[in-house]
This record gives C-alpha cells, sequence and structure tokens, in this order.
C-alpha cells in the first residue's frame, strides 16, 4: 500500500493563487467595434494606456490538502512452454480513489432540477417563458454527498502478456500487450478552480455594460473592482453560491485514464555481423480529458448560450454581429444583492445582453462539467539494423515512422463539432545512427601494437562514439481561422530577419458604410508574393469554430549530431577512471522559435506565417569534460 499526502497554499504567492490579471485588445481604439479582433486595426496597448482592459480578474483559494490511498498488488511469471517459446505472463491490480480534501474543501455536481432560493426574488416576466430559475451547487460531504468530487470503479485489472518465438537459430518473432491505469492527479486539472467553485473568490473587472459598445464608466485598471472583492464563502452560502459566476465540476463518474500498449516484431540475423528487426509498435489511450480548443477547460458546458442566438449573428450563415452586440434586455438580476459577486453579468446594469437568458441556467454564467471522454492512438513501423564488425566497430541504424492523433475535445460545442487531429508533437519520420569505435591505435591493435606502457596509455585504447538523430517537424496549427486551401509555400526571404514558411493570403468580414457585410482581403502582411485567392478566413465575433484542420505545413526538421571520445584507465586492478569527451550538436543545427511554434500563427501579425532568425531556443554547441572514477 502507497499514502500520498499533497498541500496547496491558497495565500498570496503561493500555489492556487492568481494574482490581479488583465487582458487587453485592440477593440476599444479601433474604427468600429462591431468588427472585433480585426487585423491592423488599433493598438492593444493604447486601449490599455486609456484604462481599458478587454477583461481581468483576481482569484485566492482557500488553503487546502488532498490525500489518496494507492493499492497495486502484482503477480508476473515466465513460462518456457517448448525450447522455442517462452510466455511472460503478468497481473496487476490498481485501486486508486479519489483524492479527498482534509476539510471538504470542494464542490460535488452541479444540481440541474432544484428551484434556486433566488428564484423568489426575480420578476419572472423577464425571462423567456417565465420559467422559474433552476440550477445550484453542491458540496462534497455535506447533504450525503461523498467527500471525493468523483466515483472510481473498483475493475482496475491490468493483464500484461508477452511472448518470443524462435522460428529458427536465426528468427525471432517477439511480441506483447499491456494495459496500464495512469491514476488519478491529485491536484485538479487547471492552475486554481476545478474542483473549487465556493473555496475560491473569482472577482471579475466588468470592462462594458452595453456588449463593448462604450466603456464601462464606473471601473478601469486603475479601479477594477469597485465592489470590491469577491468573498470566499465555502458551502456556507449553499444554493447561492457562484449566481452570476462561470464555475465547473467534476463529472461523478469520472474514469481512469487507461493506456494500452502492444507490439509485433521479427528479429533476423542476416549474416554473422548483422542483425535486423522490424517491428509493428502501437498504444492507444482512453479516458483522457482533452481541453477545448477555445476555452482552454477540459468539459462540456452545460450552460452554453443558445446556438440559434449566435447563429443569427454570424455572417457565415448570412447574420450580422449588430443582432447580439445590440441584443439588450432587462435584467432580471438588476440590484439583487444574491448576484453582487457575478462575473458573467453586472448586478448594476440595469440591461443584460439577451444571450445571457438563452441558457438553460440564466443565473449562472457558463458552467462545465468535467469530463475525460478522450482518447489517442499511435501507430508506428520501427526498424532497427545492427552491425558488428572485427570487435572495433558497432553501428546502430534506426527509423520510425509513425502517427499519432487525438480525439475527442470541442472545437465548436454549439454546433457539436469535436476535435479529432493529427496530435501536436507527431513526429513522422525519425532516422537515428549511432555507433562505437574502437580506434586501432595502441598494444595488440593496427598501429603501434607493440608500443610501450607510456605510449599505450597516452594514444592507446581510445575509443570513438557518435549519434545523428534526424526528425520530421510537428504540424503547425493556425487558429481563429477558416482554412480554404493548402497554404504551404517553399521557403523564402523576406528580409533579411524573416523568412517566410507559408503565404499569408486571409479575408476578413468587413461592414460597408451602408451597413452589408463582405470578405475582403487583410492587408499589411510582410509578404512579397501576391495573393490570387485567400488561403485563410478571420473567424467572425461569432462564427463557427471548426475542427482544426492538417494544413500540411510542419515545423522545421531537428537535427542533432554529438560525439565523445573516451579511454578507460587503470590505476589498480580494482580502481579505473574514464576520461570522456563530450561534443553536443557538433553541427549548430539551429532552432528558430521552440518547435512546433517556431512560426508566426498569429493571422493579425504582419509577420503571419514566417519565422525569425532571431528568435529561438537554440541547443548550442556545447564541449564537456568528464571523469568517472570506477572501483
Amino acid at each position: 500500500m502507497r499514502y500520498r499526502q499533497q498541500g496547496y497554499i491558497g495565500t498570496p504567492g503561493g500555489l492556487g493563487y492568481v494574482a490581479p490579471n488583465f487582458n487587453t485588445g485592440n477593440g476599444w481604439t479601433q474604427q468600429n467595434y462591431q468588427n472585433s479582433g480585426l487585423a491592423f486595426q488599433g493598438f492593444d496597448l493604447a486601449s490599455f494606456l486609456l484604462g481599458y482592459a478587454d477583461s481581468g480578474n483576481t482569484q485566492p483559494v482557500v488553503n487546502r490538502t488532498y490525500s489518496s490511498y494507492y493499492y497495486a498488488p502484482f503477480v508476473q511469471d515466465d513460462w518456457k512452454g517448448t525450447p522455442k517459446l517462452t510466455v511472460n505472463l503478468g497481473l496487476r491490480y490498481d485501486l486508486s480513489p479519489a483524492p479527498t480534501e482534509r476539510h471538504n474543501s470542494a464542490n460535488y455536481a452541479f444540481d440541474t432540477t432544484s428551484i434556486n432560493p433566488v428564484d423568489a426574488q426575480i420578476d419572472h416576466a423577464l425571462l423567456p417563458g417565465g420559467e422559474p430559475i433552476r440550477g445550484s451547487f453542491t458540496f462534497a460531504g455535506v447533504n450525503g454527498n461523498p467527500r471525493s468530487a468523483f466515483k472510481v470503479g473498483k475493475l482496475g485489472f491490468q493483464p500484461r502478456f508477452g511472448f518470443a518465438y524462435a522460428v529458427n537459430s536465426k528468427t525471432v518473432v517477439r511480441g506483447g500487450r499491456e494495459e496500464m491505469l495512469t491514476g488519478f492527479l491529485l491536484s485538479y486539472l487547471s492552475p486554481v478552480t476545478d474542483g473549487l467553485t465556493g473555496f475560491s473568490a473569482f472577482t471579475g473587472y466588468f470592462a462594458t455594460l452595453d456588449n463593448f459598445q462604450t466603456p464601462n464608466p464606473n471601473a478601469n485598471v486603475g479601479n477594477p473592482f469597485v465592489q470590491g472583492l469577491t468573498p470566499i464563502t465555502g458551502a456556507k452560502a449553499g444554493h447561492l453560491t457562484a449566481l452570476g459566476q462561470g464555475a465547473n465540476f467534476y463529472d461523478p463518474s469520472y474514469k481512469q485514464p487507461t493506456y494500452c500498449g502492444y507490439s509485433l516484431g521479427v528479429q533476423r540475423q542476416l549474416s554473422s555481423h548483422d542483425v535486423l528487426e522490424v517491428s509493428y509498435v502501437g498504444s492507444r489511450t482512453y479516458n483522457l480529458a482533452p481541453a477545448n480548443v477555445n476555452t482552454g477547460i477540459a468539459g462540456t458546458n452545460i450552460n452554453q448560450i443558445s446556438p440559434a442566438w449566435s447563429k443569427q449573428c454570424d455572417q457565415g450563415f448570412g447574420g450580422t454581429p449588430d443582432i447580439c452586440n445590440n441584443d439588450l434586455v432587462p435584467s432580471p438580476s438588476y440590484n439583487i444583492s444574491a448576484f453582487n459577486n457575478a462575473s458573467a453579468f453586472s448586478n448594476t446594469a440595469q440591461t443584460i445582453s439577451g444571450g445571457q437568458l438563452t441558457r438553460p441556467f440564466p443565473a449562472f454564467g457558463d458552467i462545465y462539467e468535467l469530463l475525460n471522454n478522450g482518447r489517442s492512438w499511435y501507430n508506428s513501423l520501427q526498424t532497427t539494423v545492427n552491425h558488428k564488425w572485427n570487435n572495433s566497430l558497432i553501428l546502430r541504424v534506426g527509423w520510425t515512422w509513425q502517427k499519432t492523433m487525438d480525439s475527442g475535445a470541442w472545437a465548436d460545442q454549439r454546433y457539436n463539432i469535436r476535435q479529432r487531429v493529427i496530435d501536436q508533437l507527431d513526429m513522422t519520420h525519425k532516422i537515428s545512427v549511432s555507433g562505437v569505435y574502437n580506434l586501432p591505435v595502441g598494444r595488440g591493435r593496427t598501429f603501434l601494437g607493440n608500443a610501450n606502457r607510456i605510449v599505450d596509455a597516452a594514444v592507446g585504447g581510445w575509443e570513438l562514439g557518435s549519434s545523428y538523430t534526424y526528425i520530421t517537424g510537428m504540424p503547425v496549427n493556425i487558429g481563429v481561422v477558416y482554412v480554404n486551401s493548402p497554404p504551404k509555400v517553399p521557403l523564402q526571404k523576406e528580409d533579411p530577419i524573416y523568412t517566410r514558411a507559408f503565404a499569408p493570403c486571409t479575408n476578413q468580414w468587413l461592414q460597408a458604410s451602408d451597413g452589408s457585410w463582405s470578405l475582403q482581403p487583410v492587408t499589411g502582411y510582410i509578404y512579397s508574393g501576391s495573393c490570387n485567392q485567400p488561403d485563410f478566413t478571420l473567424i467572425p465575433q461569432y462564427g463557427l469554430n471548426p475542427n482544426i484542420e492538417y494544413t500540411g505545413i510542419r515545423s522545421r526538421p531537428t537535427q542533432l549530431f554529438d560525439v565523445n571520445l573516451s579511454k578507460l584507465f587503470s590505476v589498480t586492478e580494482r580502481v579505473k577512471f574514464q576520461l570522456r569527451v563530450n561534443a553536443f550538436n557538433v553541427l549548430n543545427h539551429p532552432q528558430f522559435g521552440t518547435v512546433p511554434f517556431e512560426y508566426d500563427t498569429g493571422a493579425t501579425d504582419p509577420t503571419f506565417g514566417t519565422y525569425s532568425k532571431l528568435a529561438g531556443n537554440n541547443p548550442t554547441r556545447n564541449l564537456e569534460v568528464a571523469l568517472k572514477l570506477i572501483w
């Protein structure tokens, strides 16, 4: 049995504390507020200097201590069925109960059916259909709820199987399958908020009271929280907890992540010096918690704004954003003290966005049920050739051809679009060459074979090793755009600093003076070519978010070449020391940016589609001398 305990300090400067932060875009200084996110209009720094931010918040949390138990008995046996067949069998059982907090400082599921007590203060004539206000948060260890945020299954059996079969004296077939439960993280998925509704205090900055038509006259970045900071109430506020706020909770049937790996390969001795091995290696991982492409939250929003309301404002469906931006209706939460700490809307404003009232639970903001229904799968062909020559040279060459895919995250929940993409760290090909060569110099070798001990100690017995690795680039994902056509172009220099990887030809929706909307090309890119057709279209303010498309664009390949020279010196029969000289990245291949993020993928940036020679996380050429004492 293994016992684990982990604590999180919720005071300023400790883990789990979010200091005040503000996000500022170009909206407050662009020409037309209806055109949110336009390229090359407005300036975010200018907006900030005016004292206007787009959003902001602060969020302290309580001190908390999580505990969990972990049981993992295991049995294994090797069975030699015949002189040619060996089988390895194993069975592991994992029981890892969900973490519990010492003082039950965690929320439980969201109650979707009960009528919230605030309903008695609401003017139902202001609600669509006049229906009562439903929904409230529940808490761990309160009113019969379990102390853990989710239940844990007890069928954690993980079988393992492997075999080796000698077809003949030169050929062996090997294979196997394994299953593992990866267990739960003691912490929550995001830095602060998961499972802590009521035990963290989110205070939001209201940038506007009229859908960003004008700044909030009562608040600015110099005095952002005019109603004071939200107090931490724990479970004391009961059903009134988090009114007007966004929050999340774990799915009570949250499952443990499961990994399954398998392989099948053939090893063949080609000659007395050469061995070839070819294998298929794959894996499947289930019950992952993939983050929403747009929100970064691993869950499903059970309180989203009606898709029909957003659709009427999407130019792609023939709508216009003016409808949503100007849809201000009387607020049913106006001057109700239970909403004093609201962050999804303000109870000091007499109007509210009509979209808020289309939510299933209009007294709250976004409510995410944290699920782990994602999965990932990996398939590869792995080949290796080993060559040994006269006990002097050992050479190994490997090639891996692989693909990794992910699925499960929401790309756009409004339109039920799930993400299914090539993994961001996918590398199609990997080639590695390594070798060790005993230099033919010194006693008993080709050169200076009869050297005396002093000469042999100086120049004999040296060993030269090297390794070269070539890895193809990783996929470059381009967000906040629709991909109309493959944008890849040959690498070309734009100026002494920037090199272009793909064409930036982009359209965006613009509103004419008569109020009509049309697609117009974005200008202002550092681009020496011409755009005959748009490769991208900026996603409009209320636009559909598509599944991330594979554009064929990948980061630059990674190449590394390392060399080492070593020699073992004998001091006595039992005492030896090794002198080793290592040289890393001998060819000094650069990496312009952190792979795979070296390209500028911001469609509103002048350098969109380029990488800079001034940027990078380059592994420098290094020389290292090491001594090792062995006794």
